[in-house]
């Protein structure tokens, strides 16, 4: 017998799917929150414990055709942290918690699976073909779960099942609100480190939102002092301000602090299409190209204007607005001059990605604007080919793979980008350097 409790499409299929099809053998639980720490938690969509396993499932509804690396995975609504880690992540603090309470308990009876409860989704998992097997089809995941439940060593013998039932049913349900002092919550997105997520509507004004949350716990009574934990709101709201108004940052409102637990901090939600969504509606022509490729430097070097260093640019973190001008969203690993770093916590939050400068996948410290030159050069590579390059890659044989672009165009192209993704910081230009050659050549 399954007690479930769910939220959300996904979910509520997953739900009925496996209550109609799971055997007795199986007791599970769902959306399940597991606290890190005082000020971080995290969650569990579903854990089932078999016979012989414990299973942590993180179902995700997303359909088409999906691309995913060991960091992030890219589809329709642009992309998402891979949830491979995510749910690996979980699997392992619940493995850990287990074993503080039961010390006989082998940890690797806990496996984490992710389930694509979408029937139209394609997976396909960039030199991960081992991980791509904890990836369920869920009108095929009975199957695979059992199976993976009978080849296991019985680990049960040295600690009832009943106890460790016991374990998960202590464990607090996730709390997922419908209401957040003024905004409507519509949906639930997956946490960042130690942010919770909700896309919400502003009950006045009908507007969209996102609330990101921290424990107020964990922040102290200065929130603007503890730059670790706010630190997207203490970038977009005292250095970057004016650039919220001219449209190239997510505009924030003031946060405010809710049940007495968590501190919120709404941010308006960018208008227009990142880099992937544009590129999927058509492939950027000669003019778009020119145009956007000049606005991003220029919108870099604002930003760098105003002492702060994105760090960890992506696609999905640029965005094309009204007549294609660019802006840029995410800054939860900002640095800021004269201000705190935020880099010994930089990968819990935000991992690298495949656009992340080198220099700053080895070390969060190490960033400099040029890391930032580094990553809006590669992702606009990829929005103009279709294709991520690698440091000091050669653009020019990139860029040709786009026949239809005429060879001014490639060329021209090349010729600013070229230098920008080089291994060697010191080999890349400045955001002002190339919205000066930009300028020139138009």
């Amino acid at each position: 017998m399954l007690k479930f409790g769910f939220v959300g499409p996904g979910e509520r299929e997953t739900y009925r799917y496996l209550t109609n099809h799971l055997s007795d053998d199986w007791y599970g639980f769902a959306l399940k929150e597991i606290l890190v720490r005082e000020d971080y938690v995290r969650e569990a969509d579903f854990v089932l414990v078999g016979q012989n396993s414990i299973c942590v499932l993180e179902e995700k509804h997303w359909g088409g055709s999906i691309w995913g690396d060991d960091t992030r995975w890219y589809f329709d609504r642009d992309c998402e942290l891979s949830p491979l880690n995510q749910v690996d992540d979980v699997a392992r603090i619940i493995a850990g918690r287990l074993k503080d309470t039961f010390p006989s308990l082998a940890t690797r009876l806990v496996q984490g699976f992710v389930v694509l409860s979408n029937p139209e989704a394609r997976l396909t998992l960039h030199k991960n073909e081992l991980r791509a097997a904890k990836v369920l089809h869920l009108e095929s995941c009975i199957q695979r779960l059992d199976a993976f439940d009978s080849c296991q060593q019985h680990p049960f013998h040295t600690v009832s099942r009943d106890s460790v039932l016991g374990f998960f049913g202590r464990l607090r349900d996730r709390q997922t609100p419908t209401r957040i002092n003024i905004y409507d919550v519509l949906e639930s997105l997956s946490p960042i480190g130690p942010y919770r997520n909700w896309i919400a509507k502003h009950r006045a004004s009908g507007q969209l939102r996102l609330l990101r949350a921290v424990p107020s716990s964990g922040v102290g009574d200065h929130p603007r002092e503890q730059t670790p934990l706010v630190r997207e709101f203490i970038t977009l709201k005292t250095r970057l301000e004016n650039l919220a108004l001219e449209g190239r940052v997510p505009r924030v409102e003031d946060y405010f602090e809710w049940k007495n637990e968590f501190l919120v901090f709404p941010l308006h939600i960018l208008q227009g299409l990142s880099l992937p969504a544009d590129r999927r509606k058509a492939p950027p022509s000669d003019s778009k190209i020119r145009s956007v490729v000049a606005d991003a430097f220029v919108a870099l070097r604002d930003v760098h204007r105003m002492g702060v260093i994105h760090r960890n640019l992506g696609p999905s973190r640029i965005h094309l607005g009204e007549r294609d001008r660019v802006a840029f969203s995410d800054f939860l690993i900002a640095k800021i001059r004269g201000a705190e770093t935020v880099a010994p916590t930089a990968r819990d939050i935000d991992p690298e990605q495949q656009f992340t400068a080198p220099e700053v996948a080895c070390d969060p410290r190490s960033a400099t604007e040029k890391s930032d030159v580094y990553s809006l050069g590669a992702s606009l590579i990829y929005w103009i080919s279709g294709q991520i390059p690698s440091p000091s890659a050669d653009v020019s044989a990139i860029l040709s793979v786009r026949t239809d672009l005429t060879c001014a165009v490639r060329e021209t192209v090349a010729g600013i980008l070229r230098e920008c993704v080089a291994l060697d910081p010191k080999s890349r230009p400045s955001a002002q350097d190339r919205a000066d050659l930009v300028a020139v050549l138009s």
